[in-house]
């Protein structure tokens, strides 16, 4: 300022000091200060240091929980595999030899159209094997030890999908799990089948791109589209198993 005062407007009169104290109102043309003042008035105070710090940690924690939650299921399972491995319990090695034709993931709010409808086509009528967590999980196991067995166990994972599908984690769980494995063996091993349209806000971003990449087989209130939708859920899983016996 005092280099260029022609270029500032009514200086010096007009510019006078606010702060400390002892100099306010004082011009700022008259007032002298040292380097060794400015470099001491320079240094970061506590507070916005704290600030600072405060502002980054927040900034890394939602970003962590955000991270967290779109990857939550991946994450729960490697949590699984670690502790597996201190347990040292050893998972079962992926081979054509199953115990199940295949393995139906559903929610419990879907179990009545399971029991009424699946088994009795798929197990009766064409003596296919199917392994349902209400019925067929080893009891006093760990939850998540019986849905990865069950799984690797299974020639095929059938999903069953609706509404409350969407919303069960424990499903969403089931499906991660389920396309782990498609990516390991990389095998079609996943059937899903759509009970009902999904609204957009329930699906996850997992099940949206499930709906998009994959051809499912569409549950049909009508007789002949039911008649459709079990000839081609029986053909789908009855050469599996033929493949198996060859």
């Amino acid at each position: 300022m005092r280099r260029n005062p022609a270029r500032i407007l009514h200086y010096p009169k007009s510019y006078l000091c606010h702060n400390p104290a002892p100099v306010r109102f004082l011009q700022i043309a008259k007032y002298y200060v040292s380097w060794d003042y400015c470099a001491s008035i320079s240094t970061p105070s506590p507070i916005a240091v704290s600030g600072c710090v405060l502002g980054t940690l927040s900034v890394i924690f939602i970003i962590t929980g955000l991270v967290s939650y779109i990857k939550r299921w991946s994450i729960r399972y490697w949590i699984y595999l670690v502790f597996a491995r201190r347990r040292k319990y050893q998972l079962l090695e992926c081979t054509s030899e199953h115990n199940y034709d295949a393995f139906v993931c559903y929610s419990g709010s879907d179990v009545g159209w399971v029991t009424k409808y699946l088994l009795p086509i798929l197990e009766e009528e064409n003596h296919l094997h199917l392994c349902l967590h209400d019925r067929d999980f080893a009891v006093g196991n760990d939850i998540i030890d019986n849905i990865i067995d069950s799984i690797q166990q299974s020639r095929k994972v059938v999903l069953v999908l609706s509404s409350d599908f969407a919303q069960s984690q424990w499903c969403q769980f089931e499906t991660s799990l389920a396309q782990q494995r498609l990516f390991e063996e990389k095998q079609d091993i996943i059937v899903p089948i759509l009970l009902e349209e999904i609204p957009t806000e329930l699906q996850t971003m997992r099940l949206a791109l499930l709906l998009k990449q994959k051809t499912y087989l569409e549950w049909s209130s009508e007789r002949r589209g039911q008649m459709m939708f079990w000839e081609r859920l029986v053909e789908i899983l009855l050469e599996t198993a033929a493949y198996k016996e060859i």
